[in-house]
């Protein structure tokens, strides 16, 4: 009997990548606050972080459905206000990126009403730089322009990277005196 071979290699490698940021991100939530976007960081309280379920988005035109990444709901500190921040990884290039980003927070205000966060982390490499936001303009005016915090993973320097784990491990060893 003929088997055919199944070859979903390039899908398989994305889902397993996409699998691993989310979960990464989510374990060290705050040490990617901190590390990386250290202005936000102050401003968060985390004892309070709720990890808010998958959200499906429904692409109509493209007929298609989205699995957004992660969204998180913290408290702000001294305010009793909440922020929902979108974490959105990304393995590769893709040209309408920026207004994705938009379509999902335009999604997720008009659900939750919230205030967010868009932050886009980005894990290919390209030479030309990404823009962090998505402009709409007629010959009138600037009509919309989104912003969104980016994260370029290759561009990052390593030894941040190891020197906010080493910052952490060293706080978690003291904290259980070791």
């Amino acid at each position: 009997m003929f088997t055919a071979p199944v070859i979903l290699e390039e899908k398989a490698d994305y889902m397993k990548h996409d699998r691993l940021f989310k979960k990464l991100i989510q374990e060290f939530f705050e040490e990617f606050i901190e590390g990386f976007f250290p202005n936000l960081h102050p401003c968060i309280d985390f004892s309070k972080v709720t990890f808010l379920e998958q959200e499906v988005y429904l692409d109509y035109i493209n007929g298609r459905k989205k699995e957004i990444d992660i969204l998180a709901e913290v408290k702000l500190n001294d305010q009793d206000k909440i922020l929902h921040i979108h974490t959105e990884a990304q393995a590769t290039h893709e040209a309408d990126f920026p207004e994705r980003m938009f379509l999902y927070f335009s999604y997720f205000y008009v659900k939750h009403r919230k205030p967010i966060q868009p932050i886009a982390v980005l894990s290919y490499n390209r030479e030309q730089e990404e823009p962090p936001q998505l402009r709409i303009d007629t010959p009138q005016q600037n009509v919309l322009q989104f912003n969104f915090l980016q994260l370029h993973l290759i561009k990052e320097k390593l030894e941040k990277v190891y020197s906010i784990r080493q910052s952490r491990c060293s706080s978690i060893a003291q904290s259980d005196g070791l």
